[in-house]
């Protein structure tokens, strides 16, 4: 009986240890953790306005932003269609408006807009097309970072537009990489299920390992932004023109931004339910995130597909944004470190992502656990072999 109840107590010990320490089974990957050849690129619709006398083949500005669209690595997102002054049945609305409004003195002239699946009727850009401006319009630093991630498999990346204010863009900063780096666990880092509903049922699906989200700060008065501004200002005019406020700015899929959030929109309640819909599967997430507008962005979504192509070696970054987390300069006191303010997830050389281990305060915590349990089991074998006796 003796070496019975030895038996089943160490076997409790032994199981104790195997869960403390056991990394919990992976479930479905998150809607967004099968890459961006899920989702559809949107392009923006370029219209060249011209007459006889100024053919759209001559222009030089022209011929330099077809020659973006055409690129085979690094595409750009715009369809490019002509129309002739000649036949004006041709012009919609919004077009003729605006022509009568500009009365541009040349052609061809140029006016951008959005998608068609925006809702956005303005146009984004309108004037004379040279290269100098078609590199603007294709191309930004911050843009190629958002583009360069989501190629490496990240399931959103989140661009910061900094107020200017120090404690407002700290206190945001701070809830969302708390937020990142709780996807699917609680407050102590354990798993927890997450309620999704899926054709109408609600299922409780086991978070699997968590995903990749990063953040990229960009201020104000970037001058290499500017035109990454605009979009955003034009998206969202009554948001980005509070200047005194911090915007969040979630970007998944294929580049696609499903809205902007800035002053009382943005608390922990907020960003968790956002967190939460690029790390957990079902029929309305997709959906949701189906929604909105992507950005304009040049990658060739479908070349990168499978690996066949390297991000680094393509599509290198035009500026170093790994450091831009650390808050050191604005509030020394704190002694934040840059690490605080990060994913919980790496990306390797091939664009997979790898989760990584929970953080070691969590280890020695299960330590000290397995060890009080070990103990109390113990002393309950030391008090029944004496009763025993």
């Amino acid at each position: 009986m003796r070496n019975l109840t030895i038996l089943f107590h160490s076997g409790i010990l032994l199981l104790t240890g195997i869960f403390a320490f056991a990394e919990p089974p992976s479930a479905a990957p998150a809607v967004n953790q099968e890459g961006p050849g899920k989702w559809k690129p949107d392009y923006y619709r370029a219209l060249v306005i011209h007459d006889a006398g100024n053919p759209v083949e001559s222009d030089e500005g022209v011929r330099a932003i077809r020659a973006k669209i055409v690129e085979k690595i690094k595409s750009l997102n715009i369809s490019l269609g002509k129309i002739d002054m000649a036949d004006k049945s041709n012009i919609d609305g919004n077009t003729a408006e605006l022509l009568k409004m500009l009365k541009p003195e040349k052609f061809p002239f140029t006016v951008i807009y959005f998608p068609e699946n925006s809702d956005v009727e303005n146009p984004l850009w309108a004037g004379y097309m040279t290269p100098e401006e078609a590199d603007i319009i294709a191309e930004s630093p911050a843009r190629r970072e958002i583009a360069r991630r989501l190629l490496k498999g990240e399931s959103a990346v989140w661009l910061f537009v900094e107020s200017g204010i120090d404690y407002k863009d700290y206190r945001i900063l701070n809830l969302l990489s708390e937020e990142i780096r709780k996807i699917g666990s609680d407050p102590l880092g354990n798993e927890i299920p997450v309620q999704a509903e899926t054709g109408g049922k609600n299922l409780e699906i086991k978070p699997g390992k968590p995903a990749g989200m990063s953040i990229i700060r960009i201020s104000r008065d970037d001058a290499d932004e500017k035109f990454l501004l605009k979009i955003l200002n034009d998206m969202e005019p009554e948001i980005m023109n509070v200047s005194n406020e911090p915007v969040l700015v979630p970007i998944h899929g294929r580049g696609k931004i499903s809205g902007l959030l800035a002053g009382d929109e943005v608390d922990r309640e907020g960003i968790r339910k956002i967190v939460e819909l690029f790390s957990v599967r079902s029929v309305d997430s997709e959906k949701e995130l189906n929604l909105g507008t992507a950005l304009l962005l040049s990658v060739n979504w479908d070349g990168f597909a499978g690996n066949k192509l390297s991000v680094d070696g393509e599509l290198p970054a035009l500026r170093d944004f790994s450091g831009n987390f650390s808050m050191d300069d604005v509030f020394p006191g704190e002694n934040l470190p840059a690490s605080d303010l990060e994913s919980r997830s790496l990306t390797t050389g091939g664009g997979h992502v790898v989760s990584a281990r929970p953080p070691f305060p969590m280890k020695i915590i299960n330590i000290f656990l397995v060890s009080v349990i070990g103990t109390l089991i113990l002393l309950f074998w030391v008090i029944i072999t004496r009763s025993g006796k």
